[in-house]
């Protein structure tokens, strides 16, 4: 399997980490550990990632809620993962790359060899990173991209000759192009970057040129994407606005957007979107906020950046929506540049009191990163081995609730039998993601709830259109429907064929129902 990689790389490293100190064995062997067990954990795939499995045997240059980006990176990776069964390594491969650029950005700082990877695996212990590896998302590709276009912007802007810079911008547009077709908020990127045009203004002229190379490479790069989005006008931009509109309560009163209760709901928004930067980084970065030397030219422009696209992401949280992870480029940076600023508080070859009181800040961050990324991925299971009799409360504190119990749902529908001309209806992204990846493209019809907002299943494989061939042939309209059986009105469990389970890691089971309809 491709995880045994993880064992092999280890060892190969040893002898770099020869003249290593114990913090970089602290964090190397935390971080080693805990990729280690990811892969000891049988945990079926996200709905997500198995719709990104799907969009990658079926190129395009846009999909319903994210560019192309994703599903090209897939289709390159099936080239050595056919079944697609180590995304989870392939997300932390990236996540490792990430690590390596950074390593790259405290060498360009002034570090040595072994004080930068000491930060790059104190980088890799935070639990923002500790969490983002258990899933293989559009973060994973954004980060390299977001990383690779602040060492360019930075190289760009610090050429001292006109030819080399050029160069420089023109893979700025590139690799900023590149990151929007992974994601579409690597165009925040830009918001940082003219934050530090404004900080320094008075040196910006002699870049015009450059700048105006950048923007034409990046926008000629996104025009076959941005002709897809105008030609696919309910996919992606009107799935960002529904994401906005969920966070209207029922009842709530959205015509006074001034009223107390609103602005008390956007600070508490946005508070929680900050405390989530702040464990992403680990509550024991506080250990090195302290600063006493000025910011380095580096260190500047990557604390400019990350704040001031923090900043943007805290106000939209604010004022409507933003998960968690959306700011997760702009948090790493910002982790990289206190770590970068707090190691130059201590030359290498200081001695004494400073240099021991900063080792064991760092070391004291590194534990409580470690041990908040264990808990995050097995505190759950820790705690229901310790407490077989709890239930609910135990699959709201499980970050992975989602996922568990749908490799026994897929053995149950297996079981059923289902003849091959007869497709399966479903009206939930859940149950139609496993459809699609067990059975393929043509056996999933998706007949969406009343009220249910649009998704790619829903516009990919809408249950009038299949209904309207099958009349217009003349073949018989028989379907398997499956469905939650927690609505009446939804199921018809007295016709049902099957009741399926899938159980919670409280013990609590969910049933779903597979009935007939228009068979004979």
């Amino acid at each position: 399997m491709l995880s045994s990689h993880l064992a092999t790389g280890f060892l190969m490293s040893i002898a770099w980490f020869k003249r290593a100190n114990g913090l970089a064995w602290l964090a190397g062997l935390g971080v080693f550990l805990h990729a280690l067990a990811i892969h000891s954990q049988s945990l079926p795939y996200t709905t997500d990632e198995l719709q990104y499995v799907a969009w990658s045997k079926d190129l395009d240059w846009g999909y319903f809620s994210k560019p192309p980006g994703i599903a090209f990176a897939l289709w390159l990776w099936s080239t050595m993962d056919p079944l697609a069964g180590e995304l989870r390594f392939f997300a932390q491969l990236c996540y490792g790359f990430s690590l390596f650029i950074s390593y790259k950005f405290f060498r360009e700082d002034g570090q040595s060899r072994g004080r930068a990877l000491t930060a790059s695996l104190i980088l890799g212990s935070i639990p923002l990173i500790g969490f983002a590896q258990w899933f293989f998302t559009t973060d994973a590709l954004l980060l390299i991209c977001w990383l690779m276009a602040l060492a360019l912007a930075w190289r760009a802007l610090q050429a001292s000759q006109a030819q080399s810079a050029m160069l420089w911008w023109c893979g700025l547009g590139v690799v900023v192009a590149l990151g929007v077709l992974c994601k579409h908020s690597m165009v925040f990127f830009w918001v940082g970057m003219l934050a530090y045009w404004v900080s320094i203004r008075s040196s910006m002229r002699q870049h015009w040129a450059g700048m105006l190379l950048c923007g034409l490479v990046f926008v000629l790069l996104l025009i076959p994407h941005m002709l897809w989005l105008l030609e696919h006008p309910g996919t992606t931009i009107k799935h960002l606005i529904d994401l906005q509109q969920r966070t209207l309560q029922p009842g709530e009163e959205s015509a006074n957007p001034q009223s107390l209760i609103s602005l008390a709901r956007g600070l508490s928004q946005a508070l929680e979107f900050t405390a989530a930067q702040w464990l992403g980084l680990g509550f024991g970065v506080v250990l090195v906020l302290r600063r006493r030397k000025p910011l380095s030219g580096l260190q500047r422009w990557l604390l400019v950046h990350s704040l001031t696209v923090l900043a943007v992401f805290v106000i939209q949280a604010g004022v409507g929506r933003a998960n968690g992870n959306w700011a997760l480029p702009a948090t790493f940076t910002l982790g990289l540049a206190i770590l970068a600023n707090h190691l130059q508080e201590v030359p290498d070859d200081s001695a004494g009191v400073e240099a021991s009181g900063s080792k064991s800040k760092l070391a004291l961050w590194v534990i409580s990163n470690l041990l908040i990324s264990f808990f995050v991925s097995f505190g759950a299971q820790t705690l229901k081995s310790l407490r077989p009799e709890s239930l609910l409360w135990i699959d709201r504190i499980d970050p992975f609730h989602r996922q568990r119990g749908w490799d026994e749902f897929d053995r149950a529908l297996a079981v059923l039998n289902k003849p091959a001309d007869i497709p399966w209806g479903v009206s939930d992204r859940d149950a139609a993601a496993r459809i699609l990846h067990r059975y393929g493209d043509g056996q999933i019809v998706y007949r969406p709830l009343p009220g249910a907002k649009p998704n790619h299943f829903a516009l990919r494989y809408p249950y009038q259109s299949w209904a309207t061939a099958q009349a217009a042939q003349s073949s018989p309209s028989c379907i398997w429907f499956l469905a939650r059986d927690n609505d009446p009105a939804q199921t018809r469990r007295n016709d049902s064929i099957a009741l399926i389970e899938r159980q919670r890691l409280s013990g609590r089971t969910e049933t779903w129902v597979v009935w007939p309809e228009a068979c004979p």
